[in-house]
């Protein structure tokens, strides 16, 4: 029998069914072959396929699934990399998620998933009705009795969206306990529902739960979410069936004491939670910069300077597209062309030396829109957003502020990324950095079409 932290069963290899055990808390699927012959044969595989210098060098690792059945008859489905490990003879693989259904067929069209950050993101408490009754025959009006209540949870619509052909509607419920006689005698949750118009394969449900938490993640502003459970459906007409769960391995949850309190909630967002699953979806938005933990988020590297700096770079040109350089950099660029060419005239520059300098001039005459100017476009875009972040950190006007700001940025950016040495980090460049990242949100939220007063709620709750 399977107990709560381990399965027992039968998987399915290339060359037949081995017995195998996998444990819930390492996430670790270890299989016994049956004799030493077939490790190496498993091993010879895999090096077959990874160290042909001639036909596979430099080559990433393949992605695998391994299909198998539960001794209490589950059927389960293991996603992995085609890359084992030998533990003391026996073939074992570190599993990325697991699939487990009632049925041999790995096609939903429901997932239910709760956990922590889902919680926070739309409070459950609601699901309680309270009400109170005083004695209104004394002066102060005393409660004399208090009667709780579960309310009917309705579904609460956070929009949807199509992607690949198939419509994903978004929604949460709520749902809680009344306890008896117990030290703890309410209980509630959130669950985000993933509805989708068809039954789907596993590789688009498993890549929907996964783009779920990276929207966690998104409006936490942290790597480190959980997911406590992912309950599986389909449907049979109106009669909805439980098909299986989902599984990911573990983590190290967040400790900070306001966790509940740092995130983009449901009231900034409504219905435009779904716009930013898309978003994810497409690959618009990407979460490379994001820190582990809340506490992480205080530190400031300079490899995470730069991976502010590079994501607020493809975000701007994202959201933007081509924009005009500013009105300063269009004179400078003038104003050095002229100068080359005026010299180039009163020194009788000829042959090589020209040919160069002409090339200096075609090069600065060419030239692209810099981080300054995609800084400067974005501020002056978010403005009535903005104005209360910039007065937090600076003193002097708006525009005059994000003038210096982005020049500013425009130096540590290049800096960092050629290594100079005739630049230095100052107090200064820290709330620059400060204020690219609340930018960041700004700008994205205000291209789905969030208005202004949600977005700087949202930025007060994810930067307080």
């Amino acid at each position: 029998m399977n107990n709560k932290n381990r399965l027992l069963g039968f998987v399915t290899l290339a060359n037949g069914e081995y017995p195998f055990e996998f444990d819930k808390s390492t996430f670790k699927l270890k299989i016994f072959l049956k004799e030493s012959g077939e490790v190496i044969d498993s091993f010879s595989r895999f090096l077959d396929l990874y160290t042909d210098e001639d036909e596979h060098e430099h080559r990433w690792v393949n992605t695998i699934e391994i299909k198998g059945q539960s001794v209490d008859g589950e059927y389960l489905l293991f996603g992995t990399l085609a890359n084992p490990d030998d533990d003391h003879g026996f073939l074992t693989y570190d599993i990325n998620w697991l699939f487990i259904s009632e049925k041999d067929d790995f096609n939903y069209q429901e997932a239910v998933i709760t956990g922590a950050e889902i919680n926070y993101f739309y409070h459950p408490s609601s699901i309680y009705k309270i009400e109170n009754t005083a004695d209104s025959d004394k002066k102060y009006h005393t409660v004399t009795n208090t009667k709780i209540s579960l309310s009917e949870s309705a579904s609460i619509s956070c929009g949807s969206y199509t992607y690949n052909d198939i419509t994903i509607n978004i929604s949460l419920k709520l749902y809680g306990k009344l306890y008896f006689l117990s030290k703890q005698p309410f209980d509630s949750f959130t669950a985000l529902i993933l509805h989708f118009n068809k039954k789907t394969s596993s590789s688009f449900t498993k890549d929907r739960i996964f783009s779920t938490m990276q929207f966690l993640r998104y409006i936490t502003y942290r790597s480190n979410i959980s997911i406590n459970n992912v309950n599986l459906y389909n449907y049979d007409g109106e009669k909805r069936i439980y098909a299986g769960k989902f599984l990911v391995p573990p983590i190290e949850t967040e400790s900070h004491l306001k966790m509940s309190t740092r995130i983009i909630n449901y009231p900034c967002l409504g219905e435009k939670t779904s716009t930013i699953f898309e978003k994810i979806d497409t690959k618009q938005i990407r979460l490379s910069h994001l820190c582990k933990s809340i506490s992480e988020t205080y530190n400031y590297s300079f490899a995470r300077i730069i991976m502010i700096l590079s994501r607020f770079e493809r975000e701007s040109e994202n959201i933007y597209g081509n924009i005009n350089p500013s009105k300063t950099s269009e004179e400078m660029k003038s104003l050095a062309v002229t100068i080359l060419n005026d010299f180039i005239t009163r020194q009788n520059i000829t042959g090589k030396q020209k040919k160069k300098l002409k090339s200096i001039i075609n090069g600065i005459s060419n030239s692209g829109i810099s981080e300054s100017d995609r800084i400067l476009n974005a501020l002056k875009d978010c403005k009535p957003i903005m104005e209360k972040v910039i007065s937090e950190f600076y003193k002097d006007s708006y525009d005059i502020e994000i003038e210096a700001l982005s020049d500013r940025l425009n130096e540590v950016r290049n800096g960092i990324a050629h290594d100079k040495d005739n630049w230095s980090f100052e107090a200064v460049h820290l709330s620059d950095i400060k204020v690219i990242e609340r930018l960041l949100y700004a700008m994205r939220l205000k291209e789905i079409g969030v208005d202004n007063s949600s977005i700087s709620d949202a930025l007060g709750r994810l930067f307080p």
